[in-house]
């Protein structure tokens, strides 16, 4: 089970809504559930450790002071996270992390590609991820992610899995609509889904205009 802050699941809930149409879908369901007055959001399926085992940071032995960290988000990646319409990726991450005063904070700058199907024509179209996150994180006796930009993970966490996180900042980058610049679609693609909608638009005039037979 993977946490993450209620506004953060809330953005990933409305990306998977509006994608639903382009098969663009995140195995994730937000459930604002009060467990212990904490919302989180409970993401489908547990993810092996074994393939993330690189993107699990130490805290717990972790000097005070700064330290960095390099991860990459490769086609590889986004397969182990179940995600599909991520059709490729060379995304790289960079981790500041400032250990003071019993508190972790963490500066994510992710920066790189991803190829995605284009909305109009279904054709992978690059899409260019240039994005910063900003994150603390402290120990207490319990999960709380309820606030945006702080995690609070049990004491008896040694490591804290970024997997999660990292798939959840790159695929917020991707808008709403993503399509090739003007001219650049798949001309015989995009006339054969036209002439599929105009099919289906006329069905629809038929039926609203038939006769009530009662």
């Amino acid at each position: 089970m993977h946490f993450f802050s209620t506004g953060r699941a809330a953005k990933v809930a409305r990306v998977c809504a509006g994608r639903v149409r382009n098969s663009v879908i995140i195995k994730c369901v937000s459930l604002m559930l009060p467990v212990r007055g904490v919302g989180f959001a409970l993401c489908i399926g547990l993810l092996p450790v074994s393939k993330f085992k690189q993107y699990r940071l130490m805290l717990a032995s972790l000097p005070e002071g700064v330290s960095e960290h390099d991860f990459t988000l490769d086609s590889e990646f986004f397969r182990n996270m179940e995600n599909p319409d991520v059709l490729g990726s060379d995304v790289q991450v960079h981790l500041r992390l400032e250990h003071k005063n019993d508190a972790y904070y963490c500066h994510f700058t992710l920066r790189g590609s991803m190829q995605i199907p284009c909305d109009r024509c279904l054709d992978p179209m690059e899409h260019e991820v240039d994005t910063e996150y900003d994150l603390a994180v402290k120990y207490g006796p319990e999960y709380d992610d309820s606030t945006d930009g702080l995690l609070i993970i049990p004491d008896t966490e040694a490591t804290l899995d970024l997997s999660q996180l990292l798939h959840d900042t790159a695929v917020l980058t991707i808008p709403m609509r993503h399509v090739h610049p003007q001219g650049e679609c798949n001309l015989a693609m995009t006339e054969l889904l036209r002439d599929h909608h105009a099919g289906e638009d006329a069905d629809e005039d038929d039926e609203l205009s038939e006769p009530d037979q009662g």
